[in-house]
């Protein structure tokens, strides 16, 4: 049994993992934020973490005994990029820690774009490292697609299909592969990768593979056959 913190753990793709790891005997599970919870949820663990201070991270994680660290910050800026890499340093200076996760959660990002350079700082520092790591492309989260009553931890935004307006915009011809996930099964997929003897450094996992046009129709014939208004193809 070994014990993974999952930073950022309170949201997004975070709260699936914790959700999803919480029940397994194999992991003991605590979450890193920055601020605990007024009403924590059942019986987790929450420790409070500097991100900008790189040696009491470290003896935070030494002193829990976390052998994975688990990023699921939202690295989209050169703030929450620096926040990342103080955390890749720290795991690396603690004693305990020999993995760590990455947060590349959804499609890759091209490196000339803002959240693609952000996340490639993250690497660069991994890569200084003894650490075995690794990061998960999942392709685009289920969830912005499902309805309400959808369990999830995702903050609600509409890519290219937005079904409660009832409007769609696609870059490309709508014929390019693409490929969904819900946040539930990414997390399915982390955990049985903790159990991996040997990590890549990038790891792909994904529920559905399609097309937008694809998805679209299903998108309509979900909504009673509703057409989608508005639909156009940008370039």
């Amino acid at each position: 049994m070994v014990v993974v913190a999952i930073a950022g753990g309170t949201r997004g793709i975070g709260g699936a993992i914790v959700d999803t790891l919480r029940p397994n005997p194999r992991h003991t599970v605590i979450i890193l934020t920055r601020k605990i919870p007024d009403t924590p949820r059942g019986s987790d663990t929450f420790v409070s973490l500097d991100y900008s201070d790189v040696d009491s991270m470290a003896k935070v994680l030494d002193d829990n005994k976390v052998h994975t660290v688990i990023s699921a910050l939202r690295v989209f800026n050169p703030a929450s990029s620096k926040a990342e890499s103080n955390l890749v340093k720290a795991t690396a200076k603690a004693k305990t820690p020999k993995r760590f996760v990455a947060s590349a959660w959804g499609v890759e990002y091209a490196d000339i774009t803002s959240i693609g350079q952000a996340r490639g700082r993250t690497l660069v520092e991994l890569r200084k490292t003894d650490l075995e790591w690794t990061r998960f492309d999942n392709g685009f989260f289920l969830d912005y697609y499902g309805p309400p009553t959808l369990k999830s931890y995702m903050q609600r935004v509409a890519w290219a299909i937005d079904i409660v307006h009832k409007k769609a915009g696609i870059l490309g011809t709508g014929n390019e592969p693409m490929t969904f996930t819900y946040t539930f099964d990414v997390a399915k997929f982390v955990v049985a990768a903790l159990d991996l003897p040997k990590w890549e450094e990038l790891m792909y996992c994904y529920g559905e593979k399609t097309t937008w046009n694809k998805f679209l129709k299903q998108a309509e014939e979900a909504i009673c056959k509703t057409k989608i208004q508005d639909y156009q193809f940008q370039s």
